[in-house]
């Protein structure tokens, strides 16, 4: 009898929490996949596979919710396109019963020339302000697998194509995807630091190539920007360049000139 009790006792305890388990589970086991060329069919080698997982939640009765990142991990595909991101057991958070607890997760690809197909709205729908009014869909939303794909970790095939970008899209939409559950900007993980390299090849010669007097959007300047290999002294420079602009905020529709731009990606050399 004391073992049915017992029994009933720890199943009472264990059942508020079962909800988050498929859920915990699917964010932290290991997985695998593919990033693939739509166009060739062929996998997209040595591209950056960014997964983050946030923790989220509601108050109990009162008091603040809940909203943390637990991992963000970046791992590169081989020769073959083939990725494979560790488990991360160790960031596993448990919620309170009734704070409607809930992990999300994302998996997306920094490859600059490329994009993953479905991110399209990111980049083709602005505000009056010249803003995105979409995430990129691989930065917001947990992939659709199945229940079988979900418990054994594989997220078979990202699929990748070349979009035909603007500046300020190409910049907005990988500044989105480098940011990916808000890493610092200036980090110097080796990861960030090459993936702020990998857009710079690309941003870089392309804002220095423009007329100097072309003016860029609010948008445009801070995403170029986020690419500087010192973001912190390119921030310092854009300030000591353009003091009035500096001061404005995204409503008051600061522009600033391509060639300062390009003074401040590149560290004020203006040679990418």
């Amino acid at each position: 009898m004391a073992r049915i009790i017992f029994g009933l006792l720890m199943i009472l305890l264990i059942a508020p929490f079962t909800p988050q388990i498929p859920g915990c589970i699917a964010a932290h086991r290991s997985k695998s996949g593919k990033v693939v060329d739509v166009e060739t069919g062929k996998g997209l080698p040595n591209a950056f596979v960014i997964s983050s997982a946030r923790f989220v939640s509601g108050p109990l009765f009162f008091g603040p919710s809940g909203n943390v990142v637990l991992y963000n991990i970046i791992v590169r595909t081989d020769a073959e396109g083939r990725f494979s991101i560790p488990s991360t057991w160790s960031d596993l958070h448990i919620g309170t019963p009734g704070t409607h607890p809930g992990v999300t997760w994302v998996v997306t690809v920094f490859e600059p020339g490329y994009a993953v197909v479905g991110d399209e709205k990111a980049w083709l729908y602005m505000d009056n302000y010249g803003m995105p009014r979409f995430l990129p869909r691989s930065t917001a939303r947990t992939p659709e697998l199945s229940t079988a794909d979900q418990w054994l970790g594989n997220l078979g095939t990202i699929r990748m194509f070349k979009p035909s970008f603007t500046l300020k899209q190409a910049a907005s939409y990988y500044s989105r995807v480098k940011g990916t559950s808000n890493p610092y900007f200036d980090s110097t993980r080796p990861d960030d630091v090459a993936i702020r390299k990998k857009g710079y090849d690309l941003l870089a010669p392309w804002v220095c190539s423009q007329d100097p007097d072309l003016d860029l959007d609010y948008l445009t300047a801070m995403s170029i920007e986020d690419f500087a290999s010192d973001p912190i002294g390119a921030t310092e420079l854009r300030k000591k360049l353009d003091p009035e602009n500096y001061k404005k905020e995204l409503y008051d529709r600061p522009k600033y000139k391509a060639g300062m731009m390009c003074k401040v990606i590149t560290n004020g050399t203006g040679v990418p």
